[in-house]
């Protein structure tokens, strides 16, 4: 196949086409048939899988593959085959041979399918009658579906994305797991003050501001949530796009029975439920003062267009410290969450990292070396210099149009989240002279070529 020289002995590169190879790992392929297919060894397949883009591919097509998997065992349960739909789940999905008890009835209560103890599906359980009724209810895919969305973030993102999103083809991106991770963290009470830096236009208000509280409701209907932008448009934005997910069929029909949204309070900028839960939309500046929340949350508390100005950032800063800071309603258990583009060395993701007691999740649209890693035992996953966060989406073309249309310091804040001072790094503006007129005499006189 064409490809370029390898470094060292002058062999050619082969070319490995990454629809292909997503395709394949849809089909849940061995390294061995990659290999075979694309010419290549098992080595060389294991070493390009450090690569972001090859990586990516993978997730993709097994993301995919895993879908599909599931699909099928939904088919198989429901035509009466639980064999086949078991060995599916234990050789392509790892699912383990123990039905637990964390199943839920319609007011909450546990719904016992077996015994504490772990029975394997081989057992005489797998012949009883009350798993063979198990298997025999007509509704089983759809409950192991909605068990799944229940449990897990991200696969409530999956499920719920038609609903949100209905003309857009969801891209994963192993980005979208970390900060699902993350946020899993913060509803299940193991982190308590969380800060992304992430470049725009990736998901992140969508998995924060929309999916993230629509999903805590499922399991904590009662949490308060306050949200806030640097723009009361953008928060009411991502409020009615949460609402309208709540109050679609999709979610009615599978959580309907856990809370219902009130009447009297049903706004675009406020909505609360029947269980005592709130979610509030506010901007920076905005009126917060005498509203508590379990969740405060700030999605781009800057205006990029503001970002040169000393004055306007420092505002954001009293109102996030003087403010919104203090309306946790129980700081033992309550959350901050900042998710935001670095705009200025001396934002609000500066101010606080300097502060510290943060959690700080940075995820640069390309890689330099300098490796993310936090509480929860997640690293970042790329290793070359110049890999991509979501090559999916943004490729190297897309990357550099948006460098040649920002401009070297916007970059280096906005997509690599290390905002440089517009002055200069080392050598200061402010030192330099300017002569109208030629001095009659030099000290020194210093030549430099680049």
């Amino acid at each position: 196949m064409p490809g370029g020289p390898r470094n060292g002995a002058g062999r050619k590169a082969v070319h490995i086409d990454l629809i292909q190879l997503e395709k394949l790992f849809g089909l849940q392929c061995a390294d061995e048939e990659l290999a075979a297919w694309f010419g290549l060894s098992p080595s060389t397949i294991a070493r390009r899988r450090r690569h972001a883009e090859f990586a990516e591919a993978i997730e993709r097509g097994r993301a995919r593959g895993r879908i599909s998997v599931r699909r099928a065992q939904m088919k198989l349960l429901a035509s009466g085959n639980p064999t086949i739909a078991v060995w599916l789940g234990r050789q392509l999905l790892g699912q383990r041979d123990v039905i637990t008890t964390e199943h839920t009835g319609s007011g909450g209560e546990p719904i016992q399918l077996a015994p504490s103890n772990p029975t394997s599906l081989n057992s005489p359980m797998r012949n009883s009658s009350s798993f063979k009724a198990l298997l025999a209810r007509p509704s089983l895919p759809a409950e192991i579906a909605q068990e799944l969305a229940k449990r897990r973030l991200l696969e409530f993102v999956l499920q719920a994305w038609p609903v949100i999103e209905p003309a857009t083809d969801f891209i994963p991106g192993w980005h979208l797991d970390a900060i699902c991770d993350h946020l899993e963290a913060v509803s299940n009470g193991h982190l308590r003050n969380l800060l992304i830096n992430i470049p725009p236009r990736h998901m992140k208000s969508l998995a924060v501001a929309v999916f993230w509280p629509a999903w805590e409701w499922i399991r904590w209907p009662e949490r308060r949530w306050l949200f806030s932008s640097y723009a009361l448009s953008l928060s009411i934005r991502d409020s009615v796009k949460c609402r309208r997910l709540i109050q679609s069929a999709w979610y009615r029909s599978r959580w309907g029975d856990r809370f219902q949204l009130t009447g009297d309070q049903n706004a675009k900028e406020r909505f609360e439920n029947n269980k005592t839960g709130y979610r509030l939309a506010t901007s920076v500046g905005g009126a917060a003062t005498g509203e508590g929340g379990d969740r405060v949350i700030v999605d781009d508390p800057h205006n990029v267009k503001e970002a040169e100005s000393d004055t306007v950032r420092q505002g954001v800063i009293d109102w996030w410290d003087q403010v919104m800071s203090t309306r946790l309603n129980d700081p033992k258990t309550g959350a901050k969450v900042i998710i935001m583009q670095r705009i200025h060395e001396g934002d609000l993701s500066g101010h606080v990292l300097e502060q510290g007691g943060y959690e700080h999740l940075c995820l640069p649209a390309e890689y330099e070396g300098n490796k993310c890693s936090t509480s929860i035992g997640w690293s970042d996953p790329r290793q070359e210099h110049g890999e991509l966060l979501w090559s999916a989406r943004f490729g190297r073309q897309e990357i550099e149009e948006l460098q040649h249309s920002m401009g070297s310091y916007a970059a280096a804040g906005q997509l690599q989240q290390r905002p440089a001072p517009a002055e200069g790094g080392i050598l200061k503006r402010h030192w330099w002279k300017f002569y109208r007129e030629r001095p009659g005499k030099f000290s020194e006189v210093l030549q430099s070529w680049d």
